[in-house]
């Protein structure tokens, strides 16, 4: 039996606000929005490097003719 996303959000809110797991729940929010955070910044290092390089690589063929 597949739960509405009204049951999921509530079971959720459920887990957020419960004193006892709070800081375990925390911390598990904050060490995985720090992991996004840090595939997003990669990503636009590395997709920096691949339009230089496909500049120069688009350079040097221009030279070639």
């Amino acid at each position: 039996m597949m739960k509405t996303e009204y049951e999921i959000l509530e079971f959720v809110n459920k887990i957020i606000n419960d004193n006892r797991g709070s800081p375990v729940v925390e911390e598990g929010l904050l060490i995985g929005l720090a992991i996004v955070g840090i595939l997003i910044f990669l990503g636009l290092i590395f997709g920096i490097f691949d339009w230089i390089n496909e500049s120069i690589n688009s350079l040097f063929d221009s030279m070639k003719l």
